[in-house]
């Protein structure tokens, strides 16, 4: 464990470690989360052209069922029935046929967890379950997707792209902000004894984003 702080101490600097390592202690204890709302709104100019030899696009579902018989891409056919159903989207980056990076972009209230349900103002789109396959990993492919489907949904007449980051997931803090992402609020979520206690801050209101706890069936 100590050999694991010092390393994040080294990468994210102590008060992120501090607080991350808290967040561990925690959880040994309940269950507990906080949940950083993030915006995009403007993305960084770097990553809005697809690399060479790659191009980016919505994928169509015979493209989708393809890559859901690839463990690779976690992607159970059942899974991309379901999204595809509800009217989710996809947007993926290829190099020819290949799939290499992947988003998924919901426009009504999602399952986040369990019991557990996010909302957000229609003006936007939620981004939910992303993936780089391994051999294209470190290029950035992540970034440059979100970025480039940023561009796609303002043109049909979206405000931005909504999503949330563990707070104490700091590499993925990290690689948001540096495409363009801001923190606009903060969800507190406790769970204890079997119920929820959920914080939604104030800079949600704006979004119309909140966590709710609801049971009915999966979206």
């Amino acid at each position: 464990m100590l050999a694991d702080f010092r390393r994040e101490r080294r990468a994210f600097g102590l008060r992120s470690t501090l607080r991350e390592f808290v967040f561990r202690g925690i959880h040994h204890v309940v269950s507990f989360r906080v949940l950083r709302g993030i915006y995009l709104g403007t993305a960084d100019a770097r990553f809005t052209e697809c690399p060479p030899g790659f191009n980016g696009d919505f994928l169509n579902n015979e493209t989708l069922q393809r890559v859901s018989l690839d463990r690779h891409y976690d992607l159970a056919p059942e899974f991309v029935d379901a999204a595809l159903g509800r009217g989710d989207a996809c947007y993926g980056l290829l190099e020819g046929d290949r799939l290499a990076s992947y988003g998924w972009y919901a426009h009504a209230p999602t399952k986040i967890s369990d019991d557990l349900w996010l909302h957000f103002d229609r003006a936007y789109v939620y981004r939910y379950k992303g993936l780089t396959l391994e051999p294209y990993r470190g290029r950035r492919f992540h970034a440059i997707t979100m970025a480039r489907t940023l561009d796609a949904w303002r043109a049909r007449g979206y405000r931005g792209m909504l999503a949330y980051v563990d707070a104490n997931n700091l590499s993925s803090l990290k690689s948001v902000y540096r495409l363009g992402y801001v923190t606009f609020g903060r969800v507190f979520i406790l769970r204890l004894l079997g119920r929820h206690l959920i914080f939604n801050s104030p800079g949600c209101k704006a979004f119309g984003f909140r966590v709710v706890a609801e049971r009915r069936r999966a979206r």
